[in-house]
């Protein structure tokens, strides 16, 4: 009987313990070396940030869903000109960074400078990127189109994507509560006999 108890309460650790760890290396994967991502069909792309500049040049940034997440993230940059037609082949980079505020922001992070390629319509381009953290970030883009080169800065704010440690604390805590429910109905049960 308590061979069979121990047991069971050595299968229920070690599914927690595989579960949680998991978990957890996915949460630390968003710091880690790039992981490959396949792009998002375009009609699961949310706009994030749109922004006009002195020329009235409208560049709008989009990311898969409504929100930009932590992760690696294929991305798209929507250019029209004044007259709302697309801004087709141009050379485009954009330089993404996080907003820092001050000494309490000691990010070790770089800027990161992504050079895009042309989407599948006019005015599109495309790029991937590692938004590594949340929080408030600046996308500022340069493209040379028409003998002209032209810049715009784009604010957005990164969603934290990490694990959910309410639910992990629920499955916890709900594997626990039937581990120890099954120890003691075994022992109820095997003081009758």
């Amino acid at each position: 009987m308590k061979k069979g108890i121990i047991g069971t309460i050595m299968a229920a650790v070690i599914v927690t313990s595989i579960f949680s760890s998991a978990v957890m290396a996915s949460d630390m994967g968003s710091t880690a070396m790039p992981q490959s991502t396949t792009a998002a069909p375009a009609a699961d792309m949310g706009s994030e940030t749109a922004q006009q500049d002195a020329s009235n040049t409208k560049a709008e940034l989009k990311f898969a869903g409504e929100k930009a997440a932590m992760s690696d993230k294929t991305f798209k940059l929507i250019l029209m000109d004044a007259n709302s037609q697309p801004i087709s082949g141009a050379q485009v980079k954009v330089t993404f960074d996080m907003v820092r505020n001050g000494m309490n922001d000691m990010s070790m992070h770089d800027p990161e400078v992504v050079t895009l390629t042309p989407g599948s319509n006019a005015g599109e381009y495309t790029g991937d990127i590692n938004l590594y953290n949340h929080g408030a970030w600046t996308a500022m883009v340069e493209y040379a189109a028409n003998g002209k080169t032209q810049s715009t800065q784009l604010n957005f704010d990164v969603e934290n994507s990490g694990p959910n440690w309410i639910v992990i604390g629920g499955f916890i805590g709900a594997v626990a509560v039937i581990i120890v429910t099954a120890a003691i109905l075994k022992k109820k049960k095997s003081a009758k006999a």
